[in-house]
């Protein structure tokens, strides 16, 4: 008999007793998740119910939002049979739009805005819609298009289970000579991969067709970011907007517009449009394509630009056209009223009424030009989405050895993105056949090649990193001369000239992953002869299989290393501490090999460097050394939440992680609150370089007598110090945003750095060789026992105590270490390699992390994961082609686990007693390696082989999705992670959503009321005005009147200089605003100058390598821009 158990609570005595019944496998679900309040439980799905509640809407109609504030109907869903209705879907947060045969029109909660007007409703998006359909076998997936349903459509088709649609009536009725289908045929308009509880139980029969367009024949809809409906009844429309505000969506009541029909978007005005396009310099004809691909201007407006596009580039040439046309895009952010000719006939103006226009001079030679020794080049981009083609560029990015092969023909080069609307990686979803829809949308794309601007682009091949970013290359045939004969440049003779891909071809996974070392970014140094190449082989051990203690490096001689890194570090560098000297190891692509050249000794006094067969992945002939990285500095070391929660699995106690977080906020806080700290800080965190803010606050250290910038005084601060002050709480946000979501600590006493191998066999087995060797020359010898690991922690073996044998003797086989700094050396010896036992690494660049603190130290070594030697490969039994390329990316897109397996390996151990040695961390750790791999094998994981997820999840894991850590679907973590997490608080988080909401304001009241123009007179006043302000303004206006003289008492060379500075500025102003529309992690929110002056994005993401390359891309793109203006700014002082 079980004991009766009385509790108080609340004042109320409760009685437990025995249950006379078995408890379910539901009830014991139900008592592993969070506590639900009953009460509360009943009025959410009250809520729900009521919202999801049909109401029935007529006819609904997508319309372009004109400059003259009137909305141009250009398409509409036929309302007289079946009906169409809307709900609210809570759970999923979404608007649906649907009728009784299936179709539905999904409009997410964060991409809508909502106005009332009169009968109307509008919902104005930032993004297409999702459409899709109840599945239908036998459906032709290429169904007539039914232009008018009452008119035009035979009878028997009228109650088809067929979404109907009317294009404006202007087209209906015309005979254009040319099929509707053909002109729409070439138009490409415009997280994690899978949710962790995505059950996938539905059978494939019974989900839903995701689909492109309404109709395939006619993809306007993408294009048309405003729906208009209205009740059938009147009085819905209050109910609507009751549930509109209970949902918590931005609703308001507005002045009715006109609603017209002008046909933008007719056949006849895109037919003309893409023929324009064929007949411009490719460059220009993009930009045009980029401005329709975006829903800045339609097709009507950009006919209109054809004639002044061409004899711009018959005036200007076509350089300075790509950048009027690009900068058309601002001007209509600036003045939204006026018509697209008034706009580029004004900035036509500036270039008239400036005859030596620097910025424009500038920029049309920073655009679409790479030098050999460059690091960056500017390519167009193309993003694909379920609906359109998003165009963007020229862009930054970073050079390869294909790009510098054809650096004359760079705008034959496209990267191309596969996408979510939202610019999220594609999502699973649990009611659509997702998969089905990849193969027919993208999988088409990648077969048979996506046409841009009037060119048509087939697939290239990718780099590693461009793969896991869902990226590709696409390339557009091109002509050369080679040996005085003309060549095609296409797909395949880029691949075949290459190098030689027999061993790999038959497999599409490994010959894509072959080919992406062209792709690759790279820096190219020296040319070595094959005279100077050494072949030997690699260090095993004696096991059979052998453990190969060499993977991936092999020795080079000190000279080598000294005249790579003299090219590398020469006056045309950009590259700081140029005076360091050589590293010891390099991070290489050469011909066909790959991985890392170390200095070693026994090479000294000759010009040479050896080649392994573990390097050597196919034949070729380049001769180039091209170094990916140069380890030249130690890196520090940070904690991340893999290697919390392994360090918690082998024993680590939560105390010492809590003090180091607490030290690293307090180190934060203190530093942002003086203008030097706050310079040391933006340093180490490598924030602000582009703009060089380290040195700016530096420079703003205050004198005695002054107040420091960073103080909060009582009185409001000027603008300047208000901007500065936004970004010094930007830039920590940042920090401590790492720290909350990644739990991103430094960790003092540690270091991370590139492993190498003993080539002189002195280390025994289990020790180590690290020197750190810092940038001011201090030197510090590594010894004792360390912790080491590298990233990612999956298994409980992934980190390991080792002993780390200090200075070296100085003489014998352990002289040749003394060479060797800022890089881990492993040891030959024993039965396997110690980095294969740290999460599968080798010594091809991976880099590993050495942690000194004894408070973090395990007390023993867990067995390692296994070795898996010979991995199976997907082999297709013939050579690949293009095809094959094709559908082995499609295949990556649709089964990219990496992400979810890691995620769900966090969750399983949060709540799994032996944390991360639970049996199902471990299955999910081997199917890790797996996925790991996948990009080289073409081996996928399947889902269905992934351990369930647990029920709920842990607080830790609820800030980057956007949600409340408190809601019923979070539990609180009592984890090492949980309370690391709590701890932190995100103060910028609300400021960023207040200057959001402020920017907001001020768009949209530069759309009402356009722009006022600036004129040298008010720069002059400016100027006057603030010599007696605050310190930063004293400090800028001393800078600038010891080089330039501004002031009204001064002669027209002041009125000159002042006049192109402006120019300067308002070029700088327009590629700003490009980098901030270009960047956002929430579309609707484009990023503040605050964000990008700091280097950072404030927003949170459900999936944060987005946000990390959109941080990693934005910083690429602002430098380019500061750069660009610096040297402009000099050729003014200067006289240029």
């Amino acid at each position: 008999m079980y004991p009766v158990i009385i509790n108080e609570v609340f004042g109320q005595r409760l009685t437990f007793r025995a249950g006379k019944h078995e408890l379910s496998e539901r009830d014991l679900q139900r008592l592993e998740g969070p506590y639900v309040d009953a009460q509360a439980l009943r009025e959410d799905t009250e809520r729900r119910a009521d919202l999801s509640r049909l109401m029935e809407i007529s006819k609904v109609e997508f319309g372009w939002h004109c400059h003259d504030d009137a909305i141009s109907i250009e398409a509409s869903l036929c309302s007289i049979d079946p009906p169409w209705s809307i709900s609210f879907d809570v759970k999923h947060r979404r608007i649906v739009i649907e009728n009784n045969a299936g179709m539905r029109v999904i409009i997410r909660f964060k991409a809508v805005r909502i106005t009332l007007e009169g009968e109307k409703c509008l919902l104005w998006l930032d993004q297409p819609p999702i459409f899709d359909q109840k599945h239908q076998p036998n459906r032709n997936p290429n169904p007539d298009p039914h232009i008018d349903p009452d008119q035009h459509a035979p009878k028997s088709d009228r109650n088809a289970n067929v979404l109907n649609f009317n294009v404006n009536p202007i087209v209906a009725n015309f005979d254009f000579g040319f099929n509707f289908d053909d002109i729409w045929r070439d138009i490409q308009l415009e997280g994690d991969l899978i949710n962790d509880d995505y059950d996938f139980g539905l059978p494939e029969e019974e989900l839903r067709d995701r689909m492109k367009s309404p109709n395939p024949h006619c993809p306007i809809f993408a294009y048309l970011r405003i729906i208009c409906f209205s009740f059938s009844h009147s009085d819905q429309i209050g109910i609507f907007e009751r549930k509109a505000r209970t949902a918590r969506l931005s609703i308001e009541t507005s002045t009715a517009h006109d609603l017209v029909n002008r046909g933008h978007f007719s056949a006849m005005n895109v037919s003309k449009f893409r023929r324009s396009l064929m007949l411009l310099p490719y460059d220009v004809a993009f930009q045009l394509d980029g401005l329709l691909s975006r829903c800045i201007f339609h097709p009507s407006e950009l006919l209109e630009l054809v004639d002044p596009i061409c004899a711009a580039i018959d005036e200007f040439g076509s350089e300075k056209t790509v950048i009027l046309t690009r900068s058309l895009e601002s001007q209509r952010g600036k003045y939204p009223r006026l018509p697209a000719r008034e706009l580029f006939y004004g900035l036509c103006q500036e270039i008239d009424d400036s005859r030596d226009y620097q910025p424009h001079k500038t920029s049309s030679l920073r655009r679409g030009r790479v030098s050999v020794a460059s690091e960056l080049f500017y390519c167009h981009r193309a993003t694909i989405t379920p609906t359109s083609t998003i165009l963007a560029g020229p862009l930054p990015d970073e050079t390869n050895r294909v790009i510098r092969q054809f650096s004359n023909n760079m705008s034959n080069f496209l990267r191309v993105e596969f996408r979510e609307e939202d610019r999220h990686q594609i999502r699973q979803d649990e009611e659509v056949n997702t998969n089905a829809f990849i193969d027919e949308r993208f999988g088409s794309i990648l077969h048979d090649g996506l046409t841009v601007a009037g060119r048509k682009f087939e697939l290239l091949g990718w780099s590693s990193s461009a793969l896991r970013e869902h990226a590709v290359w696409f390339i557009h045939p091109f002509e050369i001369i080679q040996d005085s004969q003309p060549a095609i440049v296409d797909g395949d003779y880029i691949r075949n000239s290459l190098g030689d891909f027999s061993k790999v071809i038959q497999c599409p996974a490994r010959y894509g992953a072959r080919i992406g070392q062209a792709f690759s970014a790279t820096e190219p140094t020296i040319d070595i002869g094959f005279h100077e190449i050494i072949q030997i082989d690699d260090k095993e051990s004696n096991t059979h299989p052998p453990s190969v203690f060499t993977d991936g490096v092999s020795p080079m001689s000190p000279e080598l290393a000294a005249e790579i890194w003299s090219i590398m570090t020469n006056k045309q560098s950009k590259r700081r501490f140029k005076e360091s000297p050589p590293p010891s190891a390099f991070q290489i692509r050469f011909g066909g090999a790959k991985g890392v050249f170390c200095v070693c000794s026994s090479m000294k006094g000759s010009r040479h460097v050896a080649i392994r067969p573990s390097m050597s992945k196919f034949e070729s002939t380049d001769s180039v050394v091209e170094v990916s990285k140069a380890f030249d500095r130690p890196m520090d070391t940070f904690l991340n939440r893999p290697l919390v929660m392994l360090l918690e699995t082998l024993g680590v106690p939560l105390k010492p992680l809590m003090e180091l977080q607490r030290q690293a906020l307090d180190r934060t806080e203190e530093k942002s609150w003086s203008c030097p700290t706050m310079a040391q800080l933006l340093e180490e965190s490598g924030l602000g370089g582009a703009f060089a803010l380290p040195s700016i606050f530096t420079h703003l250290s205050p004198r005695p007598g002054e107040v420091d910038i960073t103080q909060r005084s009582g009185d409001p601060p000027s603008s300047m110090v208000a901007f500065l002050q936004r970004v010094i709480r930007f830039s920590v946000n940042h920090i401590l945003w790492e720290i909350k979501y990644k739990a991103r600590i430094k960790v003092p006493d540690a270091w991370t750095l590139v492993g190498v191998a003993d080539e002189h066999d002195y280390l025994r087995e289990g020790e180590i060789y690290a020197c750190i060797r810092k940038l001011d020359g201090e030197i510090i010898y590594i010894e004792g026992p360390v912790l080491i690991s590298r990233s990612p922690t999956v298994h409980p073996g992934d980190a390991r105590m080792v002993r780390a044998i200090g200075r070296p003797p100085h003489s014998g086989s352990g002289v040749g270490l003394s060479l060797l700094f800022n890089c881990v050396v492993f040891s030959c010896r024993g039965k396997r390699s110690l980095p294969s036992m740290l999460a599968g690494g080798d010594l091809d660049g991976d880099i590993y992390a050495l942690i000194l603190d004894p408070n973090l130290h395990i007390v023993e070594n867990k067995p390692p994961e296994e070795a898996t030697v010979a991995k199976v490969l997907k082999n297709i039994g013939r050579s690949s082609n293009v095809r094959d390329l094709g559908d082995f990316v499609t295949d990556y897109i649709k089964n990219d686990m990496l992400g979810v397996i890691s995620t769900r390996l966090l969750r399983t151990a949060d709540k799994a007693e032996k944390c991360m040695e639970d049996e199902a961390c471990l299955t999910l750790a081997r199917l890790h390696s797996i996925a790991v791999d996948f990009p080289k094998t073409g081996i996928p994981v399947q889902f269905h082989e992934m351990p369930r997820a647990p029920k709920g999840l842990p607080d830790w894991d609820s800030g980057q999705a956007n949600v409340d850590a408190e809601s019923d679907s979070y539990y609180r973590s009592e984890r090492h992670l949980g309370y690391l997490y709590r701890e932190v608080k995100l103060p910028a988080v609300p400021e960023a959503k207040r200057t959001a909401r402020q920017q907001l304001r001020l768009r949209r009241r530069r759309e009402r009321q356009g722009e006022r123009e600036m004129y040298v007179e008010d720069i002059q006043g400016i100027f006057e005005s603030s010599k007696d302000e605050n310190p930063v303004t004293q400090t800028l206006v001393q800078k600038i009147g010891s080089t330039f003289s501004v002031g009204r008492e001064e002669d027209g060379e002041s009125f000159d200089i002042i006049e192109e500075m402006m120019a300067i500025f308002q070029q700088y102003a327009r590629e700003l605003e490009i980098i901030s529309s270009a960047r956002p992690v929430v579309a609707s929110r484009p990023l503040s100058e605050e964000e990008i002056v700091a280097g950072s994005i404030v927003a949170t993401s459900s999936q944060y390598k987005i946000r990390k390359g959109n941080i990693a891309a934005m910083r690429r793109e602002s430098t380019d821009l500061c750069v660009m203006i610096r040297d402009a700014i000099k050729g003014v002082h200067l006289g240029e």
